[in-house]
């Protein structure tokens, strides 16, 4: 059924917590676009519970098939976006840097990407891409509330 319609995809999230017995990964078609759509839901309402079908799920995601580079970029975001809800940082890193070697201008996609380096305690990586981010668009004032952030930490403030 999801083959054919992938929207149906929210409907079966919300039904298969009534089967103990399946898990979510035995329930979802073997489509990258199914397993694209299921992650993301599952990562939009905060499914704790599904969060372990996540890693699983990327694997399926085939980013390198979408033909727009738009398209693919959202799909290794979303990748990204997956690793760092089952908090698996180092990971997360591949999946943003490429996708910001295809769309370098997308403020949000760097500001993920800050935020994972931040986590593993590569600092200088993060303060460098934050002044990048900066430097690519200037009206974009999160960049600079990281880079005072960062600097507060350094010197031992809050």
């Amino acid at each position: 059924m999801l083959t054919q319609a992938p929207r149906r995809t929210n409907s079966v999230l919300r039904e298969i917590k009534n089967y103990k017995d399946i898990t979510l990964i035995d329930a979802l078609p073997d489509n990258s676009r199914v397993m694209r759509l299921a992650a993301k839901r599952i990562i939009q309402i905060r499914d704790q519970a599904n969060y372990q079908s996540l890693p699983l799920m990327v694997e399926k995601f085939e980013c390198d098939t979408c033909i727009k580079t738009d398209e693919r970029a959202a799909c290794l975001q979303l990748a990204g976006d997956a690793m760092v809800r089952t908090g698996q940082h180092q990971e997360s890193l591949t999946y943003f840097e490429t996708a910001l070697e295809l769309l370098p201008s997308n403020s949000g996609l760097r500001l993920k990407y800050i935020s994972s380096l931040r986590q593993l305690g590569m600092t200088r990586e993060a303060l460098t891409q934050a002044r990048l981010g900066r430097q690519i668009d200037s009206t974009d004032k999160r960049f600079d509330a990281v880079i005072k952030k960062m600097a507060r930490l350094e010197i031992g403030g809050t």
